[in-house]
């Protein structure tokens, strides 16, 4: 009785920790895009669409090294919508749109918040 009390114990702890940094993670993931996109930004207010092409390449090749393990902690569709607005992002930088690169920055910012914000992992994440 006594191992299966310890166990219960150890187990419990170890799931709660294990929750605990896979919430950091994803906080600090998101954080540290959203780091990212005001240096991004204010190459498209300067109209210097060859650096912002750069700076987006990196940012959309990071973010293709992350979504593998954020879809195993968090929504998919949170993933698909950071996916979407980084293609709609590429799109205005290429055709050097000022205005649409500036939206498509916000439409990231606010999916990268909703990560940021995003809910525990859950098992239909893995499904």
């Amino acid at each position: 009785m006594k191992r299966a009390i310890i166990l219960i114990t150890v187990l419990t702890l170890s799931c709660m920790g294990a929750a605990l940094t896979v919430d950091l993670l994803q906080h600090h993931t998101a954080k540290s895009y959203m780091a990212d996109l005001p240096v991004l930004r204010q190459s498209v207010l300067n109209r210097d669409f060859k650096l912002a092409k750069e700076q987006h390449g990196k940012l959309e090749a990071d973010w293709e090294q992350e979504v593998f393990w954020l879809d195993c902690l968090i929504s998919h569709d949170h993933t698909r919508e950071v996916f979407a607005q980084v293609g709609a992002l590429k799109t205005a930088i290429e055709m050097e749109w000022q205005e649409e690169a500036l939206k498509a920055l916000d439409a990231l910012d606010a999916a990268l918040e909703h990560i940021e914000t995003g809910e525990f992992c859950r098992w239909d994440n893995f499904f």
